[in-house]
């Protein structure tokens, strides 16, 4: 049976200060750190996420409710959370709902579930709401997940793998630094490195492990 969970992401820079919150299952939450999380370019939390890699380091993770059945709750406890703390936040909408689903029948918010139902299905069945953190409890989060203990230890996001600027066989260590060295966008790189465009400004880029 699928399940759904609702995650904090936080910046290790910042006493692993929470700046991101989503709904997913499965592995939805490491798509972030494989800058494949389909937020689009110049989307604050991307960029976010490629200042705290391009520091050589990863963002953390916090399941703020899991087990989740109903899909529909979790995006009601998604919702919940970002209203109460979007300022602090880098999402920029409170609603993450696609529009197809914001219109089908006995999906609109608040009316299905009564806030006590929520929070009785949150503690009981869906694991226990983490509301505030604790100098310590961020502490420890960092602690869990430095070095081999991060799940994206010995896999490099995208942006920091080897690659080859073709016209000239030059290589680069990483996107960042052809981007520096080329004076062109990171996100261009990126673009042509997935296929969606052929070249930026005459350069064409593969990964050197093609």
């Amino acid at each position: 049976m699928k399940t759904y969970y609702v995650y904090l992401l936080t910046d290790p820079r910042n006493d692993n200060q929470i700046f991101y919150c989503g709904k997913g299952s499965g592995d939805r939450w490491k798509s972030h750190l494989q800058n494949n999380s389909g937020l689009g370019k110049n989307n604050p939390t991307v960029n976010k996420i490629k200042k705290i890699q391009s520091e050589g380091l990863q963002p953390g993770v916090i399941f703020l409710h899991e087990n989740i059945i109903d899909e529909k709750l979790a995006y009601d406890l998604e919702t919940d959370y970002i209203e109460e703390n979007f300022d602090n936040l880098t999402n920029i909408k409170k609603d993450s709902r696609p529009p197809s689903a914001k219109g089908r029948i006995g999906w609109s918010r608040g009316k299905n579930l009564s806030d006590q139902h929520k929070a009785n299905i949150s503690k009981g069945l869906l694991g226990h709401k983490r509301g505030n953190y604790s100098t310590e409890h961020r502490h420890a989060i960092s602690e869990s997940l430095k070095g081999e203990k991060h799940p994206m230890y010995g896999k490099p996001a995208n942006n920091r793998k080897c690659i080859i600027e073709t016209t000239t066989n030059t290589v680069y260590t990483d996107q960042i630094t052809a981007s520096t060295a080329l004076g062109i966008r990171q996100g261009d790189i990126s673009n042509c490195l997935a296929g969606r465009q052929k070249s930026v400004k005459g350069f064409k880029f593969e990964y050197t492990n093609k």
